[in-house]
C-alpha cells in the first residue's frame, strides 16, 4: 500500500463534514427507494420543534426528490476533492499496464504505446533518462465520449509545457489497440470498485441518488417491471 492511498483513505475516514453528507444523501435516498419498490409511506416525521404527520402521500415523492438534488450538491462539495485522487490512484495503475509502458528487466529501455508515442511526438527519450535539467513524465485523460488522451508534462532547463496527444485520432493508434486500451480502463476501473473500498466510500452516494431519482421519474416503469418480475418468480 502506497503512502498516498494510505493518506487518501485517512482524509476520507477523518472527513467528518463529508461523512455527515454521505450519511444524509444515503438515508434520503434509500427511503426514496422504498417507497417506489415496496410502497411505503411516511407517516410521521420528528423534527427538532414538533411532529409533522403526513396525510397526502402525492407530493412526497417530490419533495424527496428535491431533497436528494440539494444533499447531492452538498455532497458533491465535499466529495470532489477526492475524484481527481481517486483517478489519479486506478489511471497511475493503467499506465503500468504493459500495453502502454512495459519495464522488461532485459530489455535496455522500456517499451510500450507511451514510449512509442513520445519518441515520435517529443523526440529522443534518452535525454531525459540521467536529467540534470530535462524531465519527463506522463499521464492518462478522459475525455467526452471516450475521447483518451496521454499528457506528456516536458521540462528543460529553459521552459516546461504539456503535450496532449489525442489516442483516438493517432494515426499511430489502431482501432483494435484503441479498444484495448478501453478495455484495460475498463477493468481497472471495476477493479478498483472491488478491491480498493475508497471507490465505494465516495460513488456509492452517486448511485442510490441516481437510482432514487430515476425510480420516482420513471415510476410507472418500475412498478410494471416489479409486477413483471414477480409473476416470473411466482
Amino acid at each position: 500500500m502506497s503512502d498516498k492511498y494510505k493518506e487518501l483513505l485517512e482524509q476520507i475516514d477523518k472527513d467528518k463534514g463529508l461523512a455527515s453528507k454521505r450519511k444524509l444523501l444515503t438515508i434520503v435516498s434509500l427511503i426514496m427507494l422504498a417507497m417506489q419498490f415496496f410502497g411505503a409511506q411516511i407517516v410521521e416525521a420528528n423534527t427538532f420543534i414538533l411532529k409533522l404527520s403526513f396525510t397526502q402521500q402525492n407530493g412526497i415523492g417530490l419533495l424527496l426528490c428535491i431533497a436528494i438534488l440539494f444533499l447531492l450538491i452538498r455532497y458533491y462539495s465535499y466529495a470532489s476533492s477526492y475524484h481527481d485522487q481517486l483517478f489519479q490512484l486506478w489511471s497511475s495503475r493503467l499506465l503500468r499496464d504493459p500495453i502502454l509502458f512495459l519495464n522488461n528487466p532485459h530489455v535496455p529501455q522500456p517499451t510500450g504505446l507511451i514510449i512509442d508515442l513520445a519518441e515520435k511526438e517529443v523526440g529522443d527519450l534518452t535525454a531525459y533518462t540521467y536529467p540534470e535539467h530535462n524531465h519527463i513524465s506522463w499521464r492518462y485523460y478522459c475525455g467526452w465520449f471516450f475521447s483518451r488522451s496521454i499528457i506528456y508534462s516536458i521540462s528543460d532547463q529553459y521552459d516546461s509545457y504539456d503535450k496532449k496527444i489525442n489516442l483516438f485520432s493517432n494515426t499511430d493508434v489502431s482501432f483494435c489497440l484503441y479498444f484495448k486500451i478501453l478495455w484495460c480502463e475498463f477493468k481497472h476501473q471495476t477493479t478498483s470498485f472491488i478491491k480498493h473500498r475508497e471507490n465505494l466510500d465516495i460513488y456509492t452516494p452517486y448511485f442510490l441518488a441516481s437510482a432514487a431519482i430515476g425510480s420516482y421519474i420513471f415510476s410507472a416503469e418500475l412498478q410494471l417491471l416489479i409486477s413483471q418480475v414477480s409473476v416470473l418468480l411466482h
